[in-house]
C-alpha cells in the first residue's frame, strides 16, 4: 500500500454536515475511510413522553441507523415515540428469515358445542374469564405507556420494570406484546446490554414477523454485536416488506460495505437516495467513493453535479453549506469558498461553514487562514474533536510533528472510541519515529473497528520494522482477508514469507509482483 492511502494526505476529508437534530458535540467530519460511518441511535422521548391525544407519529432509529418501532397505533401517542410501519398485505410479504426458535403458535380455538343455553346466557365462570383477559390487556397497555413516560424522565430502569410486569399480561396473539419486547430491546441496547437486547428484539420479530421495523431491529443489534453477515438477511427481509424504508437501505449499505461487496453496496446507497425525501450529503459522498472504488470515476462528477441545485438537499444545516460541500468535493474551490463565506456572513458562529471554509483554504494552500478557521471551530465546539483533528492533520502535512502529536492527542481524548481519530494519531506517531506508540494506536483502531483494513496493513509494516516477522505476516494476512486482491498487501505477504524462508507459500503471491522495467 502506497503512502497517501486512506487519510494520510493529512487533509483529504470531505466536509460532511451533521444529521438533522444533531448537537454540536455529536457531529464528526469523517475521512473517506475504510469503514462506513454509522448514523447515531435516536434518543428516547425527551419531553416527558406523556401520552397526548392524536400526537403525530415519529420514526426512531436503531443502533446502526435503521428504524426501530415500539409504539402501538393508538389514538394516544407519546411525542417523539417510534411507531411501527403498517405491515403490508399478507399476500405480498416474503417469508421472514429463520429464527433461532419458532414462536409458539397460539392454541386453536374450538367451535362452541351446541347446547340448550343461548350465547348470552354463558356460564358466569366463562364471562369472568373474558373480563379477566380484557382487564389484563388493558393493564398491560397502561404499563406500556407508563414505561414510555419513565423513559422520557430518564428512568430506564423503572421503564424496564414496568415492561417486565406487562409481559405476562399481554397475550401472544396481540401485537402489544411484540411492542413491549421491542421497547425492552431498545432500552437494553441504549444501556449497552446488547446480548439481552438481541433476545428481546428476536421475540418481537417472532411475534410480529411481517413488521419490517422489527426485522430491522434484529439486524441492527446483530450488526452492533459484530455479526454483519447475520444481520443482512433481516435487512433484506425488511426492505422486501417495505421498500421505502430508506434508513434500512442505508443499514444494508453499511453491512455490504463492511463485507466488501461494493457493487451491492452501491445498489443499496442508490436505493437509500431514491427513497429518502432528502438527498443527504454524506450519502452522496458514499456513492461517489464507491464509484471510484469500482473503477468508474468518470461517473462521479455528473452524479454529484446534478444535485447542486436540488432544493431537497437540506441536511441538518443550510442549503448554502450543502451546496458548498458539493462544490468542494467536485474541486470547485472558489465557488465553495464563496458559499461558505455567505453562510458565515449570515451566521458568524456557524461551525459547519467555518470548518468548510478552513478546509477550502487548506486545499488552496492558504494554511494560515486554514489554521485560523480550525481554531475557531475548536472555540465554537470545544467538546468536539473535529477542530483539533483538522489542526493536527495540517501540522502533520507541514512536518510540524511535535505540534501535530500534541493536538492529535487532544482530539483522541475528546473522541474516545472513534477509530478515525486514533488512526490519525497513529500516522503522526509513526512519522515522528514513535513505533511503539503508533503500534498502540493502530491496535486501538482495529480493536474498535475490526473491518478497518488499513490498520492491519500499518501494523504489519511496523512489526516488520521491529523484526517481529511472524506478527507482521499475521497482520498482512488479516489485511488480505479484508482486501484479498490488493496488490500492496499481496506483495507484503510474499516478501514476509520469503524472509521467513517459506518460499513455497510465497509463490501464491508472485502474480502480484510488478514486472521488471523494460518488459
Amino acid at each position: 500500500m502506497s503512502e497517501g492511502k486512506s487519510s494520510e494526505d493529512g487533509g483529504a476529508r470531505p466536509f460532511l454536515p451533521p444529521q438533522e437534530g444533531d448537537g454540536e458535540d455529536e457531529w464528526i467530519v469523517a475521512p473517506p475511510s475504510e469503514t462506513p460511518a454509522n448514523e447515531p441511535a435516536a434518543a428516547a422521548p425527551a419531553d416527558g413522553a406523556a401520552a397526548v391525544a392524536a400526537a403525530p407519529s415519529a420514526e426512531g432509529a436503531g443502533p446502526s441507523g435503521a428504524p426501530v418501532s415500539a409504539a402501538p397505533s393508538s389514538p394516544a401517542e407519546a411525542p417523539g415515540l417510534p411507531r411501527p410501519h403498517p405491515p403490508p398485505p399478507a399476500a405480498a410479504a416474503p417469508p421472514p428469515p429463520a429464527f433461532a426458535q419458532a414462536a409458539p403458535a397460539p392454541a386453536p380455538v374450538a367451535a362452541p358445542e351446541p347446547g340448550p343455553l343461548p350465547v348470552a346466557e354463558a356460564s358466569p365462570a366463562a364471562a369472568a374469564g373474558t373480563e379477566s383477559e380484557e382487564s389484563d390487556l388493558d393493564r398491560a397497555e397502561q404499563l406500556f405507556w407508563e414505561a414510555f413516560e419513565r423513559m422520557g424522565q430518564g428512568d430506564s430502569q423503572g421503564a424496564m420494570e414496568l415492561l417486565e410486569e406487562a409481559v405476562p399480561l399481554a397475550p401472544e396473539t396481540d401485537h402489544l406484546l411484540a411492542r413491549i419486547h421491542n421497547l425492552l430491546g431498545y432500552i437494553l441496547a441504549e444501556l449497552g446490554r446488547k446480548g439481552e437486547a438481541m433476545v428481546e428484539y428476536d421475540l418481537a420479530a417472532h411475534l410480529w414477523p411481517d413488521n419490517p421495523n422489527y426485522l430491522a431491529s434484529v439486524g441492527d443489534i446483530l450488526y452492533e454485536i459484530g455479526d454483519p453477515r447475520a444481520a443482512l438477511p433481516f435487512y433484506d427481509a425488511a426492505v422486501a416488506l417495505e421498500p421505502n424504508l430508506h434508513k434500512v437501505h442505508l443499514a444494508r449499505y453499511e453491512v455490504l460495505y463492511r463485507l466488501r461487496d461494493y457493487p451491492a453496496a452501491l445498489e443499496a446507497i442508490e436505493a437509500n437516495l431514491a427513497t429518502n425525501p432528502r438527498r443527504e450529503l454524506q450519502h452522496l459522498f458514499k456513492k461517489a467513493e464507491l464509484l471510484r472504488r469500482l473503477g468508474m470515476p468518470e461517473r462521479v462528477r455528473p452524479e454529484l453535479s446534478r444535485y447542486l441545485d436540488d432544493p431537497g438537499l437540506f441536511f441538518g444545516h443550510t442549503v448554502l453549506c450543502a451546496q458548498a460541500a458539493l462544490h468542494q468535493e467536485l474541486g470547485n474551490l472558489q465557488r465553495a469558498q464563496d458559499l461558505y463565506q455567505r453562510a458565515v456572513h449570515e451566521e458568524e458562529e456557524d461551525v459547519w461553514a467555518v470548518l468548510g471554509l478552513g478546509e477550502v483554504f487548506e486545499a488552496k494552500g492558504d494554511y494560515e487562514q486554514a489554521f485560523l478557521r480550525f481554531s475557531e471551530v475548536s472555540r465554537l465546539a470545544p467538546k468536539n474533536p473535529v477542530g483539533w483533528t483538522s489542526k493536527a492533520l495540517l501540522h502533520y502535512k507541514l512536518g510540524q510533528l511535535p505540534e501535530a502529536t500534541e493536538t492529535a492527542r487532544r482530539a483522541v481524548d475528546l473522541a474516545g472510541d472513534d477509530p478515525n481519530v486514533h488512526f490519525d494519531l497513529a500516522l503522526i506517531l509513526r512519522a515522528a519515529g514513535d513505533v511503539r506508540g503508533a503500534i498502540g494506536e493502530f491496535g486501538a483502531v482495529v480493536a474498535i473497528d475490526p473491518g478497518m483494513a488499513d490498520g492491519y496493513f500499518h501494523l504489519s509494516e511496523l512489526y516488520e520494522k521491529e523484526g517481529r516477522l511472524e506478527d507482521a505476516l499475521r497482520f498482512a494476512q488479516e489485511y488480505l482477508a479484508l482486501e484479498p486482491m490488493e496488490r500492496d498487501g499481496m506483495n507484503r505477504a510474499r516478501r514476509l514469507l520469503e524472509r521467513l524462508g517459506r518460499h513455497d507459500e510465497a509463490r501464491q503471491y508472485e502474480a502480484a509482483t510488478p514486472p521488471p522495467r523494460g518488459e
